[in-house]
């Protein structure tokens, strides 16, 4: 499978926002899965080289994930959709898969691998995500003081493929373009780049699944704090999910930007990606209200 480039987007946000050594960390979420027979859904990163590294953030990212819809799962009554895990998958050459069960490697092909989703007889990743996040403990900031070090990664760091699942019989498929998650104010949004995407009617609504399962779990975890970054204490608070539209007027220059249908400035959307503070939000438009 071909990589796709970055978009100006992905370019922008290097340039203009926060590293994620200084609290911001920008993630994709390459596939959602949702088997409407069993009602079982999975959160999926997919590695497309035997040896990728997996970052401290992106294993932030799906640990702060599963946090929330698990706390959906334990309370929230009379569910259309379970949350079944969160997975990370090796895509090797010859079409099979290296699934992280646990904390160990287990080889598959694809139909063994879909099967025991569905039936939901599969450990999560989430324990490797944890072990990852433990080991680099050390480096990790705290939020107090200044940053010890800013980095940002190369530019491959961008690229994307298109999902391995695309074809899934019998499931319906899909992606997040951007989780955005400040761990020194807890706050997370998701977004998609509406300009560079095409997605069908059962996507956008497993895209709204999604987005109300984590509201009820951030709902839940302001009254249960149990959902928290473990370097900075900060409670997660998921605020929605956007739809972005811009004009690109380089490869890493936007112009017209725009969220759910509201336009803003560049110093506007740098404050709200920034997500140091809630306030900023209430003038936006939720997804799921439109």
């Amino acid at each position: 499978m071909d990589a796709m480039e970055p978009t100006p987007f992905s370019r922008w946000i290097r340039i203009n926002l926060k590293d994620a050594y200084s609290g911001l960390i920008a993630q994709d979420i390459d596939s959602i899965l949702h088997f409407p027979d069993t009602g079982r859904m999975y959160v999926i990163e997919e590695k497309h080289h035997r040896n990728a590294r997996i970052g401290v953030p992106q294993a932030v990212i799906y640990v702060a994930l599963d946090a929330l819809l698990n706390l959906y799962n334990q309370y929230v009554q009379n569910k259309e959709v379970l949350y079944g895990g969160c997975f990370l998958v090796y895509y090797n050459a010859d079409g099979h898969l290296t699934v992280i069960q646990g904390t160990s490697r287990v080889e598959m092909d694809m139909d063994h691998f879909l099967n025991r989703l569905r039936c939901g007889t599969i450990e999560s990743s989430i324990p490797a995500f944890k072990n990852n996040i433990t080991h680099n403990l050390h480096i990790m900031w705290d939020c107090r003081g200044t940053p010890p070090i800013r980095k940002t990664e190369p530019e491959r760091s961008g690229k994307r493929f298109p999902s391995i699942f695309t074809n899934c019989e019998g499931c319906c498929v899909t992606g997040i373009d951007w989780l955005f998650v400040n761990y020194c104010s807890g706050l997370m949004v998701s977004v998609n780049e509406v300009s560079h995407q095409n997605r069908n009617w059962q996507q956008h609504q497993l895209i709204r699944k999604l987005v109300y399962m984590l509201k009820q779990g951030s709902k839940l975890n302001f009254q249960l704090r149990v959902a928290s970054n473990c370097k900075s204490g900060k409670l997660y608070r998921y605020i929605g999910h956007y739809d972005l539209s811009y004009e690109a007027l380089s490869d890493n220059e936007i112009t017209n930007v725009s969220l759910n249908g509201t336009a803003l400035y560049r110093d506007d959307i740098i404050k709200l990606l920034n997500l140091e503070c809630s306030e900023s939000w209430r003038e936006i438009a939720l997804y799921d209200d439109n």
